[in-house]
């Protein structure tokens, strides 16, 4: 078994080694400890891949474990996320808990079940949790701004970012059937592997800035499938077109890009293995 840290991670300890390795011999569950430091993590991960070993832990952001997933398909090796970045929306997605990195680490090495994990591709990049597409994707970077700390870029970054910009149309086409729609955000969500094949895909159509704002808060109060201002349905794939822009402002499991005008976003069933806290 190996362990990777990214210590560059957003809530990484700085005693992250000394912590783990302590709980790891205390688990009994020994392991090869390797502390990256983010400048040459892809090279790290691969490295420690081609060693082929059963477990992988991969102790950092989003970014970090999709990094981990990705060198992981077509291997035998699991990986066993552990949480610590901002967001951790992998961490959750894969244990289903909101449990501390003990707790979890715990309860996947001693009770833990071995999953399969799918992915949506979109432009050559994959997403294991969701795919945010439109003008809301851009609020990722007023709120990178400020997890550095920097008030007055992320300032900026929200005044222009036109999140809230209400026209932005897309044509979309869905199961076979092209649709024309006024969307400020798609959501595009890859399913766990009890919970059927396909994408179950969200898409917010709100006529003012208000309408997002209540579409955000009925998604909080009673789950985004059944928010009345959210359309819901499921696919397994599904093509995008702006209509108005050159390009198409999207988040991947958190990570913040920018794709072509025009996009096919497909379905890979169980790509990749997990070990999972889930009880």
């Amino acid at each position: 078994m190996i362990c990777i840290i990214n210590k560059h991670s957003g809530s990484v300890p700085p005693d992250a080694e000394t912590a783990i390795v302590r709980l790891l011999n205390d688990l009994e569950q020994p392991a090869d400890i390797l502390v990256c430091d983010g400048e040459n993590l892809k090279a790290q991960i691969a490295d420690a891949i081609s060693q082929r070993p059963e477990t992988m832990i991969i102790w950092g952001g989003d970014g970090t474990i999709a990094c981990a997933l990705n060198q992981a398909i077509g291997t035998d090796t699991a990986i066993l996320p552990l949480p610590g970045g901002t967001m951790n929306m992998l961490h959750h997605s894969v244990h289903l808990s909101e449990a501390g990195w003990q707790d979890i680490l715990a309860q996947a090495l001693l009770h833990g079940h071995k999953d399969p994990l799918s992915a949506g591709v979109v432009d050559g990049n994959r997403f294991f949790v969701a795919a945010l597409i439109g003008n809301l994707a851009r609020m990722a970077d007023p709120r990178e701004s400020l997890r550095h700390g920097n008030l007055i870029e992320a300032a900026t970054q929200f005044t222009d970012s036109h999140a809230f910009d209400t026209s932005q149309q897309f044509r979309m086409k869905i199961n076979g059937t092209e649709q024309v729609k006024d969307v400020v955000a798609i959501g595009s969500f890859v399913p766990r592997h009890d919970r059927g094949e396909g994408f179950e895909i969200g898409t917010i159509i709100p006529e003012t800035p208000l309408g997002i704002m209540q579409a955000a808060a009925e998604a909080a109060l009673m789950g985004w499938r059944d928010a009345p201002s959210i359309n819901y349905e499921r696919a397994e794939g599904f093509q995008i077109s702006a209509t108005d822009r050159e390009v198409i402002p999207c988040t991947l499991d958190g990570e913040r890009m920018d794709l072509s005008a025009t996009i096919d976003i497909t379905f890979e069933r169980d790509v990749v293995s997990v070990i999972s806290a889930r009880r």
